[in-house]
């Protein structure tokens, strides 16, 4: 959370890095971190400051994958001033014109193959430093902060040891789906509001800080399966014929089975949504920012979708209709 003294100390920061004492510094809307961004005009430029509070969020990674991803050609922001200490960067302005303002567009196809594309080039290219792995404690403590941050304490539920089993025998079925996958560069929150539609209709890629080595399709479905917007199914599955189609080209996965592919992309996307959606809780009860909350309907809504047809996934369907959603009903207030 940004404070007066580093609100003061970011202007004082911005003034000596561009030595002059005529800015403008405007707030930008935030993400789910507690990273903050300005748009800082001065002269004839326009920069992005982002504020990072170094005890709260590790800058050093934001570099060196900006870095990386440069040096693929891909279009990342260009950092101007870099102070580590502090947590403060300065870099390139992408505009405002986010994917999920166009994700209805008729050009979106275009936009949308685009993303595919980067996010190909992202997967075929190791990065030069090591990154965390997307392993099996990492997204068993995400799936253990669901139960706790929005089943116990937004849903309020006191959960069963039947139920405890269920979702602990659930959360192991996802993380081993998840395992058996190829694992490349994984950029973690590839989605609509963090991917910048340039004049070229090329993306602009951000907030690509929290990369790990994790499953090929996890990038893949938060694009897809967005939390601030929903395809249409034809339009989803069009693009997800285009992924597998490129993607088995290029060797990133063995399997000619479109099926086997679909149900590791669903089933990755139910890890990926009951994490979204704990998350969402949380900036409410812990960070009293209800801003998220009105992304939790749709999310939800994924979760019970797509675990419909799974016979696997049967009992969790049937305790997400009869326990989850009628208690979220009453409880969801935006």
């Amino acid at each position: 959370m940004i404070t007066n003294n580093r609100s003061e100390s970011l202007k004082n920061w911005l003034h000596k890095n561009l030595n002059t004492t005529e800015i403008q510094i405007n707030p930008l809307a935030g993400d789910a971190s507690f990273r903050r961004y300005f748009r800082v005009q001065y002269d004839d430029q326009i920069r992005i400051a982002m504020d990072a509070p170094p005890e709260l969020e590790d800058s050093h990674s934001f570099v060196a994958i900006q870095a990386h991803l440069n040096t693929l050609n891909l279009q990342v922001p260009h950092l101007h001033a870099i102070d580590l200490a502090q947590g403060f960067i300065l870099m390139d302005d992408l505009g405002d014109t986010w994917l999920w303002h166009k994700a209805s567009n008729p050009l979106s196809n275009t936009l949308y193959q685009n993303a595919i594309d980067d996010l190909l080039v992202m997967q075929s290219h190791a990065a030069p430093t090591p990154l965390a792995v997307f392993d099996a404690a990492f997204m068993g403590q995400e799936l253990a902060f669901f139960k706790q941050w929005f089943l116990q304490d937004y849903l309020q539920l006191s959960l069963s040891s039947a139920e405890n089993d269920l979702l602990e025998n659930i959360f192991s079925q996802l993380i081993q789906a998840a395992l058996s996958q190829p694992y490349y560069f994984c950029h973690r929150d590839y989605h609509s509001r963090n991917l910048m539609v340039l004049n070229n209709a090329k993306m602009g890629i951000l907030d690509f800080q929290d990369a790990v080595l994790g499953p090929l399709t996890y990038d893949l479905v938060s694009l897809l399966r967005d939390c601030y917007v929903t395809l249409s199914e034809a339009d989803l599955q069009k693009h997800l014929q285009y992924y597998f189609e490129k993607a088995g080209m290029m060797g990133l996965f063995d399997t000619k089975d479109f099926n086997t592919f679909n149900q590791w992309f669903d089933w990755m996307g139910l890890q990926r949504h009951l994490k979204a959606i704990f998350i969402f809780a949380r900036k409410q009860l812990r960070d009293n920012n209800p801003n998220f909350l009105r992304y939790l309907p749709r999310t939800l809504n994924y979760v019970h979708t797509i675990s419909r047809p799974y016979e696997q996934l049967s009992d969790f369907h049937h305790f997400m209709e009869k326990r989850i959603l009628p208690t979220f009903k009453e409880v969801y207030v935006i």
